[in-house]
């Protein structure tokens, strides 16, 4: 297992949480990766400041393989936060039960799903937690205490792996300043 961090994600880089009262803001990341992920590799994508409300977003990426048969390019996904999170119903998860808040993105075969996933990547809208519970708040975090890490978890690792680019849109609006 290892972790490596986009540049969005880097000490230097400060998340969004200023602003107008219910303006949306787009929190990103995007990484080049050049070696075959192992399981539980975690890649560390974007900040999501303390107070953040997340309504939505994407994980975007080129093939990252190079089959072209059923079942020659597939891999798992977890994308979640490194943080803790309260839903709408004033549930709180910790840290533990984050790592897949976004969603799982399990078993993609590009060569399956030609045209749907297909030839050109990956685009995915993000789910998990945060469709069947409803938008949830950003409550602290990994980053820092007033930060969080959006990030994405590899389960299995690419066969056929290619090198290529993921990038993470986080959409959100700041529900309480602290």
């Amino acid at each position: 297992m290892a972790t490596f961090t986009a540049t969005r994600a880097g000490s230097r880089v400060f998340s969004a949480g200023a602003g107008w009262a219910q303006d949306k803001k787009v929190a990103w990341g995007t990484i080049e990766i050049t070696a075959n992920p192992a399981p539980a590799d975690i890649y560390q994508m974007c900040k999501i400041p303390k107070g953040a409300v997340i309504v939505g977003g994407r994980l975007l990426g080129e093939r990252l393989g190079s089959g072209t048969s059923a079942g020659s390019i597939s891999y798992t996904l977890n994308v979640g936060i490194d943080g803790t999170l309260k839903v709408t119903d004033a549930t709180s998860y910790g840290t533990a039960s984050t790592s897949n808040a976004l969603g799982t993105i399990a078993s993609i075969d590009y060569a399956a799903v030609v045209g749907v996933r297909g030839e050109s990547g990956l685009d995915m809208p993000l789910g998990g937690l945060l469709y069947t519970t409803g938008p949830f708040t950003v409550t602290g975090g990994a980053a820092s205490a007033e930060e969080a890490f959006a990030i994405v978890t590899y389960q299995t690792s690419t066969t056929s792996f290619i090198t290529g680019t993921m990038s993470l849109e986080v959409d959100y609006y700041i529900g309480s300043h602290t």
